[in-house]
């Protein structure tokens, strides 16, 4: 029972007349529309007769291409589940919903500022306790570009080492990112080191690249960046926007 989608459960009552004939269309309308497929929990998409050969899968419920719910499994088993919602949501309530004995539980709110697909994940244990959170954005194609973690529930403090930033340009190599980001204890960026003649973008060798104005020039001259986001990169900033909104 713990592995069964709410969607599901809900949509069983109604069939056997615990709920109003309405609210049976409702779901019903609901199920029609969502769509569930399965990857190997890194993204790589496996088929649903693939699962018994995989130890580690997730169970993917989506609508018009949007993920709503996930669900990790481990030997079968369910050991983690992520529900994204409304960011008015009661996450109280979803807990209580959603509760698994050994089940944890991440809430994510989504929503879209500028070009950005930008995700609040909220992560909390089995009993409901909270335990961490993050910020993950992604860019207009879908190419995940940082993450942040904190344990503060509102994120106004920041684990540094745990902020990571990512490019990728699938005109110039496809599948992999081109470079990462990483930061030291207080912030820095640790210098980038792009082989620009492996990329095919120069016939020279590698370029280092530094938190300062020569590093922002040389992100816009490699891969053609827009300075905001050249910026981006080069510091500590945790959005790719100016201010959180």
């Amino acid at each position: 029972m713990a592995a069964l989608h709410v969607l599901e459960i809900i949509f069983k009552s109604a069939i056997l007349g615990n709920t109003k004939r309405s609210t049976h269309h409702s779901f019903a309308s609901i199920l029609r529309k969502m769509d569930i497929s399965y990857d190997n929990g890194f993204g790589k998409v496996i088929q649903e007769n693939e699962l018994a050969d995989h130890d580690f899968y997730s169970k993917i419920y989506s609508v018009n291409g949007e993920v709503n719910e996930r669900e990790y499994f481990m030997n079968g088993i369910l050991m983690r589940q992520e529900v994204y919602v409304d960011e008015k949501a009661n996450h109280e309530l979803i807990l209580k919903q959603k509760s698994c004995s050994g089940v944890s539980t991440i809430i994510g709110e989504r929503k879209y500022i500028e070009v950005f697909k930008y995700e609040k994940l909220f992560a909390y244990d089995d009993k409901g306790t909270f335990m961490w959170f993050s910020n993950v954005i992604y860019d207009d194609r879908g190419n995940l570009i940082s993450t942040s973690f904190s344990e503060d529930k509102d994120g106004k403090t920041y684990d540094w080492n745990g902020l990571k930033k990512y490019y990728a340009d699938d005109s110039i190599r496809a599948d992999d990112d081109l470079f990462d980001c990483h930061f030291d204890e207080s912030g820095k960026l640790i210098p980038i080191d792009i082989d620009v003649e492996e990329l095919g973008l120069g016939d020279h060798d590698g370029v280092w690249i530094y938190d300062n104005e020569e590093g922002v020039q040389d992100l816009m001259k490699i891969f053609g960046m827009k300075r905001s986001l050249a910026e981006f990169y080069t510091s500590s900033d945790i959005f790719p926007w100016k201010t959180e909104k």
